[in-house]
C-alpha cells in the first residue's frame, strides 16, 4: 500500500478510541499492549487508516464511572457551573475509563450530561490541581461555557487565589519573576532560575500577604499571574521558604502538603463577575 494511505500510529488509535488521552496511548505503545493483527505496534508505525487495532479489553470501554464518593465537596451550581472542594491526595481527571477515584469522576455524581462536555475523561473540568493539593476547582456544564472559560484560562484572565505554609521568610508582597522548565525527563521536579533561557518558561508569582502563625511558620498568600506547573511549589522553594509538607522540594516533612486553592474569579460570557471561595480551611 503507498504511503500516502498510511497515518502514524497515534492518529490511528486516537480515531479508533477517541476517549484514550494521549498519555495513555504512549503509555500502551511503551508497554507493548497495542496490536496490528498479531503484531506489536510501535510508536513510529506507519498503518492504514482502516487497519485493526486491537487493545486490552479494560481500556474498550467508553464510559467513565460516576462515583459520589471521591473526596469532594459541591460548593454550588449554576446553568454554566459547577464549583466543588478537591480534596488532598486526589487525582483531577482520568487518564482512562478504567479509573473511578477523581475528580472527573464525582463530577458525573453530580451531573452525568458533563460526559459530554469537552473531553470525556475530565468532565467539564476547566484546570488540573496537582494530586497532593486541595481547593476550589470550576467544570463547565455546556460546551459554550467550557469553551468561553478555557479561553479566559488560556489568557490568564482568570484570577487564582491560593494560601500555603511555609518555613523560612517569605519575601515581601510585590510580584516575583523567574524562568522555570523541567528538570529531566525523569523528574517531578522543576527547575527553577533567576535567568532566562531559551529552554524555560517565565512564570510571574505576586505574594499577597504574609502572616507569622507560628515560630517560623509563615501564611502566604499567593496570586498566580501565570500557571506553570508546581509553580507556587517551585517558585517559593526558589525564594528560600518551602511549603510545609512539600519533601518535593525540601519543605518540612508533613502528613499533607500545606498548599490551598483558595479562591477562583473571572467574568462568564455575559460579562458578570465570579467569584468562588473554597468552603474547606488550609489547616
Amino acid at each position: 500500500m503507498n504511503d500516502e494511505n498510511k497515518i502514524r500510529i497515534l492518529k490511528a488509535i486516537k480515531q479508533n478510541f477517541p476517549y484514550l488521552s494521549q498519555k495513555v496511548i504512549k503509555k500502551l505503545l511503551k508497554e507493548k499492549l497495542v496490536m496490528l493483527g498479531d503484531k506489536v505496534a510501535k510508536e513510529h508505525d506507519w498503518v492504514a487508516e482502516d487497519v485493526v487495532i486491537k487493545i486490552p479489553d479494560e481500556y474498550l470501554d467508553n464510559v467513565l464511572k460516576p462515583n459520589p464518593d471521591v473526596d469532594c465537596q459541591l460548593i454550588k451550581k449554576t446553568d454554566d457551573y459547577i464549583f466543588l472542594d478537591k480534596g488532598p491526595r486526589v487525582h483531577s481527571v482520568a487518564l482512562n475509563i478504567s479509573q473511578t477515584d477523581t475528580v472527573a469522576n464525582w463530577l458525573l455524581s453530580i451531573d452525568p450530561a458533563l460526559s459530554k462536555v469537552n473531553h470525556m475523561l475530565e468532565s467539564g473540568l476547566l484546570h488540573r490541581l496537582d494530586y497532593e493539593t486541595a481547593g476550589v476547582m470550576v467544570a463547565a456544564r455546556t460546551q459554550d461555557a467550557w469553551h468561553h472559560l478555557n479561553y479566559e484560562f488560556k489568557k490568564n484572565n482568570v484570577v487564582k487565589i491560593y494560601e500555603c505554609l511555609v518555613t523560612g521568610m517569605p519575601p515581601l508582597p510585590g510580584t516575583y519573576c523567574a524562568y522555570a522548565g523541567s528538570a529531566n525527563r525523569s523528574s517531578q521536579k522543576i527547575k527553577v532560575q533567576a535567568s532566562q533561557d531559551d529552554l524555560l518558561t517565565k512564570m510571574d508569582t505576586e505574594v499577597l500577604g504574609v502572616e507569622e502563625v507560628d515560630n517560623d511558620v509563615f501564611l502566604v498568600t499567593i496570586k498566580l499571574i501565570t500557571g506553570f506547573r508546581h509553580q507556587i511549589r517551585g517558585h517559593l522553594a526558589f525564594l528560600g521558604c518551602p511549603i510545609i509538607g512539600d519533601e518535593l522540594y525540601k519543605g518540612d516533612p508533613y502528613e499533607e502538603l500545606m498548599l490551598h486553592a483558595r479562591e477562583l474569579a473571572f467574568k462568564d460570557a455575559c460579562g458578570k463577575q465570579v467569584k468562588v471561595q473554597s468552603r474547606v480551611p488550609l489547616c
